[in-house]
C-alpha cells in the first residue's frame, strides 16, 4: 500500500469538510477524501459524472422557477393576462411542468 497526499485549495478543503459533516460513514476528512478518489478510480469517473449531471439538473430546475416568475411579471406588467393567477398558471403549464 502506498500513501499519496496532496494539497486542496481552501475552498475545495472547505466544501470537502461539510461534505464530512453531513457524512454517516466517517468524521475524518481524510477518510472521506480517500474514499472519494477510491470511488472516482473504481468506477472510472461514472459517479462523479452522475453527481454532474443531478447539479445541472437542479440548476436548470432553479433556471425554468426564475423564467416562469419573470414570465408571469412580464405578461401581467405588460398587460397580456390582467389577472396574475392566469399568468402564474400558463408559467406553471408551459415552463414548469416538464
Amino acid at each position: 500500500m502506498e500513501t499519496i497526499t496532496f494539497k486542496l485549495e481552501d475552498q475545495l478543503a472547505a466544501e470537502l469538510q461539510a461534505r464530512v459533516a453531513k457524512a454517516a460513514t466517517t468524521d475524518s476528512k481524510h477518510k472521506y477524501a480517500r474514499q472519494i478518489v477510491t470511488d472516482h478510480l473504481v468506477s472510472n469517473g461514472e459517479g462523479l459524472f452522475v453527481h454532474q449531471i443531478a447539479e445541472l439538473h437542479d440548476e436548470i430546475t432553479r433556471l425554468r422557477e426564475d423564467l416562469a416568475t419573470v414570465a408571469v411579471i412580464v405578461m401581467t406588467q405588460a398587460g397580456k393576462i390582467d389577472d396574475p393567477k392566469r399568468a402564474r398558471a400558463w408559467a406553471k403549464k408551459n415552463l414548469l411542468s416538464h
